[in-house]
């Protein structure tokens, strides 16, 4: 068997290993954290947390849908409130 050949696979095994071994640490919790890919950060535990809007951005969301429906949803919901509709 030639000399490179053994050099190649023994190379291969031990970075198989060495995958091995960092996932158990990671997994008992003692050891570093180390990304995949060359200066990536790793994924965050938790998902980030959901927007929140704000009061001005609600103002604007209301006028916008006032003007798309010309205030007409606005005076049906007041008249209608605890009566039923006169058709």
């Amino acid at each position: 068997m030639d000399t490179t050949k053994i050099l190649f696979d023994l190379r291969t095994e031990r970075d198989r290993m060495d995958r091995a071994i960092s996932v158990l640490e990671v997994l008992d919790g003692t050891g570093p954290v180390r990304s995949t890919v060359s200066g990536a950060h790793p994924t965050p535990a938790q998902p980030p947390s959901r927007r929140i809007m704000t009061a001005a951005g609600r103002r604007k969301i209301a006028e916008a849908r006032k003007k798309a429906v010309g205030g007409a949803a606005e005076t049906e919901r007041q008249g209608c409130v605890g009566r039923p509709l006169l058709t």
